[in-house]
């Protein structure tokens, strides 16, 4: 996969997750079953993100071995 664009993916999830943060910040202390459902979808786009980083690193690690660096 193109590392370029795993990027402006993972530039796009922190851009979601930064613009509901206030508001994940208020719905933590609710526990209604839509405020933990959206919290759910928060750690997953969390997860998915962090995937994708370790995908990345593990692309450059490959690359540098390869490189003898």
């Amino acid at each position: 996969m193109d590392t370029e664009t795993l990027t402006k993916v993972i530039d796009m999830l922190d851009n979601i997750l930064e613009s509901t943060r206030d508001e994940d910040v208020k719905l933590y202390y609710s526990f209604s079953a839509e405020e933990n459902r959206m919290l759910g979808r928060r750690k997953a786009l969390e997860d998915f993100k962090e995937y994708l980083n370790k995908y990345i690193d593990k692309q450059v690690a490959q690359m540098e071995t390869e490189q003898g660096m």
